[in-house]
């Protein structure tokens, strides 16, 4: 199968450009292997593999050291999940073909592992690599799920003092909507059962 063929696979969720570059602290500690489980908690949409990928991808993407919220504080997967839970089924089905295409994406490139196999700075380092790519559904395809962690990550209260955010105008805590209600209850009802996608 040739790179073009393979990165066809990559399904568009959002548009637009972008660079993938992000922090990199050359001292810093290596990430958790993928084999390794995190706990998450309990998930409605995302199956554990697919939840260890995007917290792989985030890792590799988001500001990185210790003045910056982890994607486990800023709860990217957790969140994530719960908007995908609500979505279209068009537009969930898409993401999880991204998130599928992500994993084998650096094989098709040439390299000897797969997404998750790798640690942080090769993960970093290869998607860096595809910004000069010709391929414009592997451009769009890494950019929606960047895009999609960013909101996710920057969305939460623990990032907000680094980007100097002072949090809501009326200085009130939100009030969690239907949505949110209705998803933390399907998350309690879940939580006694494995996680599922």
């Amino acid at each position: 199968m040739g790179a073009k063929t393979g990165a066809a696979m990559l399904a568009v969720v959002m548009g637009g450009g972008g660079s993938l570059l992000t922090h990199l602290d050359a001292n810093a500690a290596e990430v958790v292997p993928i084999d390794l489980p995190i706990d998450f908690g309990p998930l409605l949409f995302f199956d554990a593999k697919q939840a260890h990928l995007v917290h792989a991808f985030a890792e590799a993407t988001l500001p990185h050291g210790p003045e910056y919220a982890t994607p486990i504080q800023a709860r990217v997967v957790n969140r994530l999940d719960e908007e995908l839970s609500f979505v279209s089924e068009s537009i969930s089905a898409d993401y999880i073909k991204i998130l599928q295409a992500v994993d084998f994406l650096p094989k098709l490139f040439g390299e000897s592992k797969s997404f998750t196999a790798m640690d942080r700075p090769e993960r970093l380092a290869f998607l860096n690599s595809t910004l000069e790519t010709d391929i414009d559904e592997v451009r769009a395809g890494l950019n929606a799920m960047r895009m999609a962690v960013l909101l996710m990550y920057y969305g939460h209260e623990s990032t907000w003092e680094q980007i100097r955010y002072d949090g809501p105008f009326s200085g009130k805590s939100p009030v969690p909507g239907a949505q949110r209600n209705h998803y933390m209850d399907e998350i309690k009802k879940a939580a006694g059962g494995a996680n599922h996608g």
